[in-house]
């Protein structure tokens, strides 16, 4: 859905740790929330803004989830190593691939480019 704007925060947009679907048109109209686990922290969509990836800050999580749009619902969760120390994560053009990078801030170590196959 490309009418909304996603904004994850720390403490989530809600009461809960969700990340509200915004509407482009009105910022205060909230359409939908995904729940990418305890304090929201990278989302990204594909390219056609049917999937909404994220990651979270929870040092005990280590997932990359992949969110419905339209559902909110999650989809799968992919193993993703130090995602919630530093990480950053997009998909191809076609959304077909994503590629993220991730390491550990504490020790400074475990540098990883990850691939994964969307279906």
């Amino acid at each position: 859905d490309k009418s909304v704007l996603a904004f994850p925060c720390g403490g989530g947009n809600g009461s809960a740790y969700t990340v509200y679907a915004f509407s482009t048109d009105n910022f205060e109209e909230v359409k939908g929330e995904w729940d990418i686990g305890t304090y929201p922290e990278r989302v990204c969509f594909n390219p056609a803004g049917d999937i909404l990836f994220g990651t979270n800050g929870d040092p005990y999580d280590n997932n990359l989830y992949i969110m419905n749009t339209t559902t909110y619902e999650c989809i799968k969760k992919l193993s993703f190593p130090n995602g919630s120390d530093y990480s950053i994560f997009t998909t191809n053009s076609s959304g077909t691939v994503l590629v993220g990078f991730s390491y550990d801030t504490y020790y400074d170590d475990n540098h990883a480019l990850y691939f994964y196959t969307i279906e």
